[in-house]
């Protein structure tokens, strides 16, 4: 595929956009297809100037004009997809950032309803679904939201809205996500943990007796080096038949390419097997269970380790 042909793509995109054209959705489409298949083709490295030329046509106003793709570039808190960002994909329940152009909404519209986007929420989903089986599994669990953002997963979670008692232990390395946290839950008795991966690594927070552990978006910028051994300290501070869940983005999903050129979002994408192989250091025998699986549109890989409850029993590959 030539170069040439993004050009052809992009200014298409804008036609279509400043004539508001119900042809936008699928002219995006195209364009976001064809900046993966490169993004693919050629690695991160190389793609690198490809998106450097792209960024050079006028299809980056239009781009940058939609409030999601120009938060994640712009970066306020001096990282892509912070929680306000995930806000804006789980929706006006949360956010509503105004727009300066009817295209610009067109756009916000069409990326938020990304492929990547569609497994957020979808994971936010699985986290909520993970809450409410702690609160069948125990009485009173204890839950570590790590790397928690907003904390959105409890709008969805029934076992919160039924006012179960649930001890919620929200950990994050952003101090604004927590007080946000703070206000919106804090008098549900949600407790905050201001630290990140490296004072859990170092020794210096006492991780223990939880019923249920999970990380959201965190494993996409952790290397393996730094990745396996937080595992291996976040599993041995479940307790027993506790759980532990994380996910990650897989390669080649289809908005792969605009995340890495109009977002400038880099992310660290793993197969679903390859994120599995994250929890090698984990040892079999101290497993009951283990889950491997993706979401609809296979943008993201989960898996749920099971803490054996007493004694070591036999692991089914999920």
């Amino acid at each position: 595929m030539s170069a040439a042909i993004l050009d052809t793509y992009a200014a298409k995109v804008l036609n279509a956009a400043n004539e508001q054209h119900p042809s936008f959705a699928s002219e995006m489409t195209r364009y976001v297809r064809a900046l993966r298949d490169y993004f693919v083709e050629l690695g991160p490295s190389r793609f690198k100037e490809v998106a450097d030329a792209v960024m050079r046509h006028p299809v980056k106003a239009l781009m940058h004009s939609d409030p999601f793709t120009w938060r994640t570039y712009d970066k306020p808190r001096g990282y892509a997809g912070d929680a306000v960002m995930l806000d804006y994909i789980y929706g006006p329940q949360f956010a509503n950032p105004p727009c300066p152009s009817q295209a610009a909404q067109r756009l916000y519209l069409y990326s938020t309803n990304s492929h990547s986007c569609q497994g957020v929420r979808y994971r936010r989903d699985q986290l909520a679904i993970a809450i409410d089986r702690a609160a069948v599994d125990v009485d009173s669990p204890r839950i570590l939201a790590l790397a928690c953002g907003h904390l959105r997963e409890l709008s969805s979670c029934r076992a919160f809205a039924m006012k179960r008692n649930l001890e919620i232990v929200a950990m994050d390395q952003d101090k604004l996500s927590l007080d946000q946290v703070e206000r919106d839950y804090g008098s549900y008795g949600v407790q905050i943990l201001h630290a990140g991966v490296r004072e859990i690594l170092k020794g210096r927070i006492d991780l223990r007796n939880f019923d249920l552990i999970y990380a959201a978006g965190l494993f996409d910028y952790l290397p393996d080096e730094v990745a396996r051994p937080l595992i291996v300290r976040l599993f041995q501070a479940l307790n027993p038949g506790g759980r532990l869940l994380y996910a990650n983005f897989v390669p080649e999903i289809e908005d792969c390419g605009y995340m890495e050129t109009f977002m400038d979002w880099h992310l660290l994408f793993r197969t679903k097997f390859e994120t599995l192989d994250l929890a090698h250091g984990v040892s079999i025998t101290e497993l009951s269970d283990r889950k491997l699986w993706t979401d609809p549109l296979n943008t993201m890989a989960f898996v749920e380790l099971v803490k054996a409850p007493s004694s070591p029993q036999e692991v089914e590959d999920g």
